[in-house]
């Protein structure tokens, strides 16, 4: 048996045994520790006659520890040397709330992003990179779906980038009447939209009525429009609702991109956009870096993934050299490619190399 699951059972054992008075083992092992390991006889034997004057003694102050202390020694060193960075007491902060909030959630206090981080970031979130598109029609709908309303143009790209891996575009666009075109003056971009979305968004864009859908082939329908999900919380505003579900998908966009994309005026945009901020659902401000408008806005856990990945970005990158390059690396971290100038110079590098062996040529 392994001495680690030997010193593993024993204790659980001991740990089992602690509650009894006079457990026969815990007596046994006092008595042998007692009487055959420590020597008490010898012990006192030894201390009667320091006592005495029989043995001479004498207090000594070191700078070092003794062979018997440095056992002692090592472990207090052993404990802070190898010991984690684990807090002893309450392993929460004591900061209030209120300043952490002010420090994430007031524009000017938090860094902003690369544009480079960003687009990265939508690539991989709206599912245009290699290895994550749709492969299916079905997909397509169940992702579009859960966009809600999706542009024109990053619809393109969706396709694009499933074509890309390798699905057959005729098939992946055979969602009959299920995926359908949105047009409106109110919009930046033909949209497009599910079939199973069509009442919430209904109910939550007030110029629903006067959009006209066509299928992707850009022949008029007629639908009639479902009856939209209910809701346990109708304190819940449809439309905010809807932004927040949407902004979800991207990093940091202006308000104007925002208005644009949805149809929604400014001014009924900023009172929602400011709601979602209390409710730390956005982030707004100056977001991108070297941004030029300031009234941004952004999913805040979207933000939260965009520093990491800032950060990440940041860091310096190093690539593994072949190990042939050791020794050259080694004497150029010594100094031992810079000549010296006199004898006392030549010495310092020959200690340098003392133990080293090459050959005469070198």
């Amino acid at each position: 048996m392994p001495l680690w699951l030997s010193r593993l059972r024993s204790q659980k054992l001991l740990d089992a045994v602690m509650r009894y008075e006079d457990f026969p083992i815990l007596v046994e092992s006092w008595r042998s520790c007692l009487q055959n390991e420590f020597e008490i006889d010898a012990l006192k034997s030894l201390l009667t006659q320091m006592e005495t004057g029989q043995i001479q003694w004498t207090q000594v102050r070191s700078t070092r520890p003794s062979p018997f202390a440095q056992s002692v020694a090592f472990s207090q060193v052993n404990e802070y040397m190898y010991g984690n960075d684990a807090l002893g007491g309450s392993p929460t902060s004591k900061l209030r709330s209120d300043l952490l909030k002010e420090v994430v959630f007031t524009p000017g206090l938090r860094p902003t992003v690369p544009v480079a981080v960003i687009e990265t970031f939508e690539i991989k979130r709206q599912r245009r990179s290699p290895g994550y598109a749709p492969s299916s029609a079905r997909e397509l709908i169940d992702w579009v779906d859960e966009r809600l309303l999706l542009p024109g143009a990053e619809f393109a790209a969706l396709v694009d980038a499933a074509v890309a891996d390798g699905a057959d575009r005729d098939e992946l666009l055979d969602v009959e009447d299920r995926l359908l075109q949105l047009h409106s003056p109110r919009l930046s971009d033909t949209a497009v939209v599910a079939r199973q979305a069509l009442g919430r968004l209904s109910v939550a864009l007030g110029w629903w009525s006067k959009a006209r859908l066509t299928n992707l082939d850009g022949e008029t329908v007629d639908i009639e429009i479902p009856d939209p999900p209910q809701h346990d919380d109708l304190a819940v505003d449809p439309l905010t609702q809807l932004i927040a579900d949407w902004i979800a998908y991207y990093g940091p966009m202006s308000r104007e991109r925002l208005a644009h994309n949805l149809g929604i005026e400014q001014i009924q945009l900023i009172q929602i956009v400011d709601e979602l901020a209390d409710l730390q659902a956005l982030v707004s401000g100056e977001l991108t870096e070297g941004a030029v408008e300031d009234d941004e806005v952004c999913d805040s856990a979207n933000f939260e993934s965009l520093l990491r990945m800032a950060r990440a970005d940041a860091s310096p990158q190093f690539e593994a050299l072949p190990v042939e390059q050791l020794g050259l690396f080694l004497a150029s971290f010594h100094s031992l490619h810079r000549p010296e100038q006199d004898v006392e110079g030549l010495t310092r590098r020959m200690e340098q190399l003392l133990c080293y062996s090459a050959p005469a040529a070198q």
